[in-house]
């Protein structure tokens, strides 16, 4: 597992955190205390208007060429840190997905810095 790696994670939903969606997340940095942080993926669209949530989801460009089956956004508005063994305790080899784009990766990594500054 490395930076910019993508991979199917069980992701908590924030209004009721005992339940879960597999999605595709993206290893964004492995932190100083062997944590690393994550950021989960979604299908949804931004809407035209915007509303709040919107403005957090991150496109991925080239989606196909990193191995997702549809277009994808990044969402931006809530970052995933977990220790390293239990992220490794809970994917195998069938949950990788692939590896981002490098120009995606710094574009993602550019947003998050503007959306959380």
């Amino acid at each position: 597992m490395r930076i910019g790696d993508l991979f199917y994670f069980d992701v908590a939903y924030e209004d009721d955190p005992s339940t879960f969606k597999n999605r595709p997340v993206l290893l964004l940095q492995e932190l100083e205390n062997s944590s690393l942080l994550l950021i989960s993926t979604t299908t949804t669209k931004r809407n035209n208007s915007l509303e709040w949530y919107d403005k957090y989801k991150i496109p991925i460009h080239n989606w196909r060429k990193t191995g997702l089956r549809e277009a994808s956004w990044c969402q931006g508005r809530k970052l995933i840190v977990m220790p390293r063994v239990e992220v490794e305790s809970l994917i195998d080899a069938n949950d990788y997905i692939g590896r981002i784009h490098p120009e995606d990766f710094n574009f993602i990594i550019e947003e998050i810095e503007r959306l959380h500054s």
